[in-house]
């Protein structure tokens, strides 16, 4: 059978393309409508709209962690920076603040880097613009039912059916999350890192279920919810400073699609509540007046009150209030050496690229006394942390016929519609009528899912589980009043990194000097970022923060 598309979705006839070749991880995709294009750069030209042509995949070469004494003479060459952060909108919110206290600051990326006019697709670019501040969100995947062996073997058996796409895939209870078993067998050098990977996630599952059991509150619950709670004040306090990182109004509308999740609903509103948060009934005339739509075949509405989304300029912001307060911004380098003095333990050199206009490079070194890193995907050496990837499926899209004022719209399951920017008016032409009408059309971001993938996807970082986008469009069109229209932008995947936690950590290199470990305190790097890291970072800023997590999680 195969993919149904009664909606006449260009990109539903290539997905069916794609099943016809025997695919399951579709190619990224973009519209040749140039119509459609223009519609969406002239009225929301804040968002950008790649070729698929012009998507680069990350650069994979591993950051060099040495010993500083094993380059002396790099001091010379050094300039002064103080404290240094490297990566993306994370390592911002750290640099920020360290600006704010009056420190000698440097935050430096490689995000306008372009190489013969390619880009790169960070997560926080994909589905991290939605904020769920909550341990429900974004604790590990086995605190939501999937365990992870089992996981793996209902996986194996799955791949043994016929890729065709029944009627299963647009069921609203088809499973979020999905293995990437073909990647797999073409990459057998990351099978140990995903052994290792797997095992620490079922131990501490089998650990998370021991202490439900006893009646303990679990320890990776207390965790989470101090992480998340101290990293939403630290957001609540910046959006204010900053005048405005966060859309208002706050809020995301839940609709559940089958009787099974809404069953889900109300236990999850069980478990926020225990956390001092809220998901409450809703109404569909609530759900009119606060979001700009009645809902079809929903078995039960519910808001979650503190999820958001935040500005596209945040990031920008966030950089340029570094600047305002003295501190460096790069974004143009890209981080290569580490080198860190395990003499004194007092800080180390960093060695940068820099990227031209011109396709030339130069090198920067910079002094450091602290360091933080969150590189996402990019790996180290000597190894700080195994990591897998979790791709799910981002999706531009214009909503036309609907005006879209409220924050997130979740249809079941993980499927996501997030309104980035404010509707506008648009004078359209009537498909019926052919005479032009003003119409809301709202630019939106579609995001669903996760398929569990090698960290190091090489060629094929931007596909994804063709499955889930379909099941995510005709949720999505599923949901949404019959005069509403769906037109398909873009469809890439999203890469989340996640490790044998489950959830982001906070690590610190360890180097073998002199055949002596030395911990180096100097340098914390952030590891499995999730949906863009600053919803539960560990590494808030500011001393009372970081008394509560220590980022003393030492590798060897």
């Amino acid at each position: 059978m195969g993919i149904l598309n009664p909606y006449k979705d260009p990109y539903l006839d290539f997905a069916e393309t794609e099943r016809r070749r025997g695919k399951r991880q579709f190619s990224p995709w973009t519209t040749s409508d140039p119509e459609l294009l223009e519609l969406a750069r002239h009225y929301f030209p804040e968002i950008p709209l790649l070729p698929t042509e012009l998507l680069e995949k990350p650069d994979m070469q591993a950051v060099e962690i040495r010993a500083l004494k094993d380059r002396p003479a790099l001091a010379r060459l050094a300039h002064e920076a103080g404290f240094i952060a490297v990566g993306g909108p994370p390592a911002a919110a750290v640099a920020l603040e360290q600006a704010l206290q009056g420190n000698s600051v440097l935050y430096a990326s490689d995000l306008d880097k372009s190489l013969d006019g390619k880009q790169a697709r960070p997560i926080w670019a994909g589905a991290g613009n939605h904020g769920e501040p909550d341990t429900l969100t974004e604790a590990p995947a086995y605190i939501a039912g999937y365990q992870p062996l089992t996981f793996i073997l209902k996986e194996l058996l799955r791949a043994l059916l016929p890729a065709g796409y029944h009627s299963r895939v647009l069921d609203p209870d088809y499973p979020w999350l999905s293995l990437n078993l073909a990647e797999w067998l073409r990459n057998p050098r990351q099978w140990p890192a995903a052994f290792r990977i797997a095992w620490g996630n079922h131990r501490l599952s089998r650990r998370y279920a021991q202490e439900l059991q006893e009646n303990h509150l679990p320890e990776v619950l207390q965790r989470m919810r101090k992480r998340t709670q101290i990293s939403w004040n630290y957001l609540e306090n910046l959006n204010q400073r900053l005048g405005g990182l966060i859309r208002e109004p706050r809020g995301s509308l839940l609709i559940a699609g089958s009787p099974r999740q809404a069953e889900a609903y109300l236990r999850d509103a069980a478990f926020l509540k225990e956390e001092g948060l809220q998901l409450l009934p809703f109404t569909p005339e609530q759900a009119l007046e606060k979001y700009g739509l009645l809902p079809r075949k929903a078995f039960a509405l519910m808001e979650k009150t503190h999820d958001f989304i935040f500005e596209p300029d945040f990031l920008k912001k966030m950089t340029a209030a570094v600047q305002k307060h003295g501190g460096e911004v790069q974004n143009k380098w890209r981080l290569l050496r580490v080198y860190v003095d395990t003499d004194k333990n007092e800080g180390g050199i960093l060695e940068f690229r820099e990227f031209t206009k011109a396709g030339e490079t130069i090198q920067h070194y910079r002094k450091f006394s602290r360091a933080h890193l969150s590189l996402g995907a990019t790996p180290f050496h000597p190894s700080v942390y195994d990591l897998i990837s979790v791709t799910g499926v981002s999706i531009n899209a214009l909503i036309i016929g609907a005006e879209l004022k409220g924050g997130p719209l979740v249809c079941g399951s993980s499927n996501h519609i997030v309104p980035l920017l404010p509707p506008q008016i648009i004078e359209l032409k009537d498909p019926h009528s052919g005479q032009k009408r003003p119409v809301s059309v709202t630019f939106v971001r579609l995001s669903a899912a996760g398929c569990v993938s090698p960290v190091d996807r090489g060629d094929n970082w931007y596909t994804y589980d063709g499955r889930h986008a379909v099941h995510l469009l005709h949720r999505v069109r599923e949901t949404l009043p019959p005069e509403c229209s769906v037109k398909t932008l873009s469809v890439t995947g999203c890469n989340r990194v996640i490790g044998k936690e489950g959830q982001q950590m906070e690590v610190h290199p360890t180097l073998i000097v002199a055949g002596k470990k030395k911990v180096c305190e100097q340098v914390t790097i952030q590891i499995g970022a999730g949906g863009g890291g600053l919803t539960q970072m560990g590494a808030v800023p500011g001393a009372k923060a970081e008394s509560c997590f220590s980022a003393s999680f030492r590798v060897n």
